[in-house]
């Protein structure tokens, strides 16, 4: 029961970036594989993750 503006898309691929995009969702890129241009934001790896969401949370 999210909307778009309350969920991401996180993946390490074109096709997940692109999935989110095509959902309407703000995209992160896991850059594992290098980097998808076109993602809102990039991390690399999932406590780097983490830091981006606990960092945007207190932004609100």
């Amino acid at each position: 029961n999210l909307k778009p503006d309350e969920a991401w898309m996180v993946g390490d691929s074109i096709h997940d970036v692109l999935a989110g995009e095509r959902a309407g969702l703000k995209t992160v890129n896991v850059v594992r594989f290098g980097k998808v241009e076109g993602a809102d934001y990039y991390v690399s790896d999932l406590w780097e993750l983490l830091r981006l969401v606990k960092n945007l949370r207190e932004e609100i």
